[in-house]
């Protein structure tokens, strides 16, 4: 099977909150976001440019099985749906047989 090497380098800024709003905090390093609240900050890491990237080994698939692989999928999805449609179908059927039962009584 083929595989590919990745290289991941380490974080060089983590989002950090302090313990309490109340603290102060210095001006973070980055541009402060409406999305994040205003007691968050950034600590930027003096080590992370020491530290050497880590390689991932992640493996690929081939173009040669893509046909397969959009079959089953195309046959999973299609399964799954036809499923659902049955067992609503036995529900509605269910429902209604116990709608009649009580309207009789």
């Amino acid at each position: 099977m083929p595989r590919q090497l990745i290289e991941i380098p380490p974080p060089t800024c983590i989002r950090a909150c302090p313990q309490s709003p109340d603290a102060s905090i210095s001006e973070p390093p980055l541009n402060q976001s409406s999305m994040l609240r205003p007691y968050s900050h950034f600590l930027v890491s003096q080590t992370a440019h020491a530290v050497p990237a880590a390689k991932l080994d992640v493996p690929v698939g081939s173009l040669d099985d893509l046909p397969l692989v959009e079959a089953g999928t195309v046959a999973v999805v299609l399964t799954a749906f036809l499923w659902l449609v049955y067992r609503s179908w036995m529900c509605s059927n269910k429902l209604q047989s116990r709608h009649f039962i009580d309207k009789q009584d």
